[in-house]
């Protein structure tokens, strides 16, 4: 595992891998810190979570938006 990141996310939930998604989409090494060895599932936020479709409504200028808001089928992580 390489010792330095352009960007550490604490937290892999929605908002996290979101961020993270769009971090390394940009070019920059990403590491995500979670305290549940599975990513992802099952789906775990303390806010609604909207379609994409509402999203599009609420953020008709933001560019890829459908690309942001996909949800992978599952996600791997490695217990530390």
């Amino acid at each position: 595992m390489q010792d330095q990141w352009d960007v550490i996310i604490i937290g892999g939930g929605p908002a996290g891998s979101t961020t993270a998604r769009y971090a390394a989409s940009h070019g920059r090494t990403v590491l995500v810190v979670d305290g549940r060895e599975n990513i992802g599932s099952p789906l775990q936020c303390g806010e609604l979570v909207p379609s994409n479709e509402e999203m599009k409504r609420l953020c008709p200028k933001v560019p890829e938006i459908d690309d942001l808001f996909q949800t992978p089928d599952e996600a791997v992580s490695k217990k530390t």
